[in-house]
């Protein structure tokens, strides 16, 4: 059985990087989280291209509390 990754870091002090490699990839339990197709829908294209297209904004006084 594969040794878990977090008690490997934790013993051999490493750190995760990320995208994880082709051999993790392959390894036991590793689920690809992104969707590689494009959205199926009319509301999904627009949900998405409103999301890409969003400005970021920050508050600087919210750290402040």
């Amino acid at each position: 059985m594969a040794k878990n990754n977090v008690l490997e870091m934790l013993e051999t002090g490493k750190t995760a990087t990320w995208p994880p490699t082709a051999s993790e990839q392959k390894g036991e339990g590793f689920i690809p989280q992104e969707i590689p197709s494009e959205p199926t829908t009319d509301r999904t294209k627009r949900m998405k291209a409103r999301f890409l297209e969003a400005k970021c904004r920050l508050d600087p006084e919210l750290a402040i509390f």
